[in-house]
């Protein structure tokens, strides 16, 4: 698959609307509740990715640097893996091969 820069924004805008809508789906039940904001971030990090997981996604944690200087990406890539952005600045990864799988079939 071509990996131009269209393609990595779609994937990309299509996992953060995914995560934004679990995380408002997360805050929403939490409302009302004597749940803390700790809390509500860990389920919704839980939920986003008992969603991605399934489809090939991990968590990014040491392979990851957040830019600084006000540079706003919602991907990086390599070689063999992309990296994208979800709720709460948190950052999942998939190898290419798995995206494409994603980007064809769509996320359920």
């Amino acid at each position: 698959m071509n990996w131009n820069r269209q393609t990595k924004i779609k994937l990309a805008l299509e996992i953060q609307k995914i995560s934004r809508a679990t995380q408002e789906e997360v805050f929403n039940e939490a409302r009302g509740n004597l749940v803390s904001f700790v809390e509500c971030v860990d389920k919704t990090i839980e939920r986003i990715m008992s969603r991605l997981g399934p489809l090939g996604f991990e968590p990014a944690n040491k392979d990851w640097r957040h830019e600084e200087g006000g540079k706003v990406t919602i991907y990086k890539d390599s070689p063999t893996h992309l990296w994208f952005e979800i709720a709460q600045a948190r950052v999942v990864k998939i190898k290419k091969s798995l995206a494409e799988r994603v980007l064809v079939l769509g996320i359920p």
